[in-house]
């Protein structure tokens, strides 16, 4: 059986040797721990006392470690304009977005803003990224209450995933598309009408494996939509 002191000696070696603050702080928490329940020589005890608030530092280290990971995370994933998921989340992260639908068939669609190129050269790209992110809040409001993802695949083309029925997804991006038509955002004061095309499908979780494949298709599908312009081809 090991002698406690013998044990904290083992982890004060351990402390200072690891990296990860993580580890750190659970071998520092072992350290107090034995400390306050073993009856130990005062110099052991005296430890305690020299690195007095080192595990309030480890903490405070981590926790500040780990929001910089998670806003560095959310840079290198995330449209910082429209506030979507980008197309490399959903292409290192595909099998982690998979694993949380429920489904077998997962609708999947892609939509474009029709002549979107005219709005950026008639306006200027800061009013172009102005009326993406107006874009961007309507089509939240229309899926806010359906079980969806949301990316932004490219300029002004988004993909979406629903965790729900084909028909009621479909339903959704036709309500979307209706109200685009209808409606007139705002850029300068100035009011702007736009439509939007979308192409969609369903797909076998083994399809969606191919990701790249599956944005063909959905590409192909688009492209049926935009030659009428503001339809909705599946």
């Amino acid at each position: 059986m090991f002698y406690p002191s013998f044990i904290i000696l083992i982890l004060f070696i351990i402390l200072f040797t690891i990296e990860d603050l993580y580890y750190k702080k659970q071998i520092y928490r072992i350290f107090c721990e034995i400390i306050q329940n073993y009856k130990l020589p005062e110099r052991i005890i005296k430890l305690k006392g020299i690195f007095s608030g080192l595990e309030e530092l480890i903490i405070m280290l981590y926790d500040e470690l780990s929001y910089k990971h998670y806003e560095l995370r959310e840079i290198a994933f995330r449209d910082p304009l429209t506030k979507f998921y980008n197309l490399l989340y959903l292409e290192e992260h595909l099998k982690d977005i998979l694993s949380t639908f429920k489904n077998d068939l997962i609708p999947v669609f892609m939509i474009d803003i029709d002549k979107f190129k005219d709005i950026n050269d008639n306006f200027g790209h800061i009013a172009g990224d102005h009326f993406l992110r107006e874009f961007s809040s309507e089509l939240r409001g229309v899926l806010v209450d359906s079980k969806n993802l949301i990316f932004r695949y490219g300029g002004d083309e988004f993909v979406i995933f629903f965790d729900e029925d084909f028909n009621k997804a479909k339903n959704l991006m036709e309500d979307l598309r209706k109200l685009l038509e209808r409606k007139h955002l705002s850029i300068d004061g100035k009011k702007i009408k736009t439509t939007i095309s979308i192409g969609g499908g369903v797909f076998k979780w083994e399809e969606l494996k191919d990701i790249k494949e599956v944005l063909k298709k959905l590409d192909k599908k688009l492209y049926k939509a935009k030659e009428k312009r503001n339809t909705l081809y599946v």
